[in-house]
């Protein structure tokens, strides 16, 4: 964008949120009132998001400590000349917490679950600013298992913050359970500082735990130390990255307390993520031709068939298909639906139904003990997986064809499939799906 143009829209923009807010709120100290800001009042407006303040110190208030909009141009107008017009990339001479909070509402994280704690509060300082929610809870635990929640109801990353050492370990179940039932949750946390006192670790720091970081690589899926402001922006691209891409799993990000104060820069970027692999049409025709031949095909729907809710029903609907679904695949049908036989893989009469099926098509589901509880699925038919971790081939039932990715784009796949060999007629439901309903 040509540098007046820029100018213009500078100044256009900071005196319309002027003329609809009528006031703003300024640093207490004006030598803290530095470009990082300013990238930040860049951030909001270019990208229409609301500015509730500006402000540092607890003084903004007092009209005494107000900037006035005249002081506030030149300064604005530097900051977008020097990371020109797509200044919302980059952060300039801001914390290095600031710079995970840039980083999150760059992801489009809108809140977060935690408590403030003595290492972590740049982070906290920095949430309203960049319009992400905070829910304070009255344990860590409580946090990573909202945040846990949030993930599962909203398909997109939960994000707990919390600070080092017990706090870590107070959110470690529910990280656990979170790697477990394949939960794209983000813990961020600090560590300890780079440079430790005379003698090193085990000196008594405050919150200082023998090995956060081990211990968390244990538990998370990984657990990432960035040691830079660009580290920082750039490991929290990762772990998006990651969620988006493969088995979504937490991820554990522990920033060392003294980079959370210092100041410095990071250029902030979304990194596309892979896409799973597709299996190749031959393979998806030859499946759905197992299917259309088979009489009875029971359909297993776990918490990876979530994105292919509507896909499920329609194939069930056009075969004639029992679905029963996992605890974490509630959902995924209708209860009320007359092909649906619940959330209750583990009943008796729907293991047995499974098992005496001429086709099990496993769609993003463990079959894991905590699915059955009454004993292993032993299928006397074929097995059909569809899972975007091509480990799962070989996990409590082995697999006679595995079809590895995207739940969602293989079974609408299917569908098609599915459908031109029936001609678009759904067969009848049935009477042996009834029988176990």
């Amino acid at each position: 964008m040509p540098k007046e143009k820029l100018k213009d829209r500078a100044r256009d923009e900071l005196f319309s949120h002027i003329n609809r807010c009528g006031v703003l709120a300024g640093a207490g100290q004006f030598g803290r009132a530095d470009q990082g800001i300013f990238s930040y009042w860049i951030n909001a407006h270019l990208r229409r998001k609301p500015l509730r303040y500006i402000g540092f110190g607890g003084t903004g208030h007092q009209t005494r400590d107000c900037l006035h909009p005249r002081d506030l141009v030149p300064l604005l107008l530097r900051q977008m000349e020097v990371t020109g017009a797509d200044a919302r990339d980059r952060v300039v001479n801001v914390s290095g917490g600031e710079v995970v909070v840039a980083a999150l509402a760059a992801h489009g994280v809108e809140v977060a679950w935690g408590i403030p704690g003595t290492h972590n509060l740049t982070i906290f300082d920095a949430l309203g600013r960049y319009g992400i929610r905070t829910i304070a809870t009255t344990h860590e635990q409580g946090a990573g298992y909202a945040a846990d929640g949030y993930a599962r109801t909203a398909r997109r990353p939960g994000v707990a913050i919390v600070t080092s050492g017990p706090a870590v370990y107070n959110a470690a179940t529910a990280i656990a359970q979170a790697y477990s039932d394949s939960s794209p949750v983000l813990l961020i946390s600090p560590a300890m500082p780079r440079t430790l006192p005379i003698g090193g670790p085990g000196t008594g720091y405050l919150h200082e735990a023998k090995d956060q970081t081990g211990a968390m690589e244990r538990i998370a899926a990984a657990c990432l130390h960035p040691t830079t402001h660009q580290e920082i922006a750039d490991q929290i691209a990762a772990a998006f990255t990651y969620f988006a891409g493969v088995r979504p799993r937490p991820v554990h990000v522990e920033i060392p307390l003294d980079l959370l104060e210092e100041r410095g820069d990071a250029t902030i970027s979304i990194t596309p993520a892979t896409q799973p692999s597709t299996p190749h049409s031959a393979e998806i025709a030859a499946v759905a031709d197992v299917l259309v031949g088979a009489e009875r095909v029971f359909i297993a729907a776990g918490g990876g068939s979530i994105g292919a809710t509507s896909s499920v029903v329609a194939l069930a609907e056009l075969l004639g298909a029992a679905v029963g679904t996992s605890i974490n695949g509630t959902g995924v049908i209708p209860g009320d639906h007359p092909l649906s036989l619940g959330s209750r893989l583990w009943a008796p009469p729907v293991l047995e139904a499974a098992n005496e099926s001429d086709v099990l098509l496993v769609v993003g589901c463990e079959l894991a003990q905590s699915d059955l509880f009454y004993g292993p699925v032993r299928p006397t038919g074929q097995v059909v997986r569809i899972d975007i971790d091509p480990e799962m081939a070989d996990i409590n039932v082995r697999a006679d064809v595995m079809l590895t990715g995207d739940a969602s784009v293989i079974m609408h796949a299917l569908v098609t499939h599915v459908s031109e060999r029936l001609g678009d007629q759904p067969r009848e439901t049935g009477a042996w799906i009834a029988q176990v309903r």
